[in-house]
């Protein structure tokens, strides 16, 4: 949760992304916590952002592209990993 003061006004926001999934399931980290290895090398969120797979299962950037260097399947379910995009505005 982060405060923002604007004119004398505090304003508290709160994000969360819809994953179906709490956790990661490779470092075992909250996905909205950075990954072991993100805290280990004090990386930025745009490295442990986490992403999603066409199969719906999330995991951090980092913990997944290191995943799949060495096999190319969903560490959960065992189908083939593709990332799943996010939709495009008209």
């Amino acid at each position: 949760m982060e405060v923002i003061t604007f004119n004398n006004l505090s304003l508290v926001y709160d994000w969360k992304f819809n994953f179906r999934d709490d956790n990661c399931a490779i470092c075992r980290n909250s996905l909205m916590d950075c990954s072991t290895k993100c805290i280990v090398e004090n990386k930025n969120i745009d490295t442990c952002a986490p992403i999603m797979g066409e199969c719906g299962h999330a995991f951090h950037k980092d913990c997944i592209e290191d995943w799949l260097s060495s096999r190319r399947k969903c560490p959960i379910c065992m189908q083939r990993w593709k990332t799943k995009l996010p939709k495009k505005k008209i």
